[in-house]
């Protein structure tokens, strides 16, 4: 299935009378996307994915290192920390990411996409998603 393109900016638009994650939602249950992933300009993009990083440039997010490397990320509708909307977790094997795991508070929908590493070319292997 794909989505009009003028539907998908629609995903990211700010209305003055919603969040923009709650507008993500209402975007993606209009156009009837039964999936977890959107097909935008040919390329797959997930919707938990989406929603989180929309969530992160708009809320309150606070990054948590460990032994200085980012280890997870929590987002909350405000500063004080009462309702938090998501976390993504990302795990290591020495510098290098392994796995990151963003999980939607709200629905309790879960995305984990585990990393295979990288080509000779220094691209990025593909990696594996599982929802749950």
């Amino acid at each position: 299935m794909s989505v009009d393109v003028t539907e998908t900016r629609n995903i990211i638009e700010v209305d003055d009378q919603s969040s923009p994650v709650v507008d993500v939602v209402e975007t993606i249950d209009r156009v009837g996307i039964a999936s977890n992933i959107l097909p935008i300009n040919g390329a797959e993009v997930d919707i938990i994915d989406l929603k989180k990083k929309v969530g992160y440039s708009t809320y309150y997010h606070d990054p948590i290192y460990s032994g200085g490397k980012l280890t997870q990320i929590d987002i909350y509708t405000d500063d004080t920390k009462t309702t938090q909307l998501f976390t993504q977790v990302l795990t290591y094997s020495g510098d290098v990411v392994q796995s990151v795991v963003v999980t939607d508070l709200i629905s309790g929908r879960v995305l984990t996409k585990t990393f295979d590493g990288f080509n000779l070319d220094g691209s990025l292997k593909p990696f594996t998603r599982a929802y749950s």
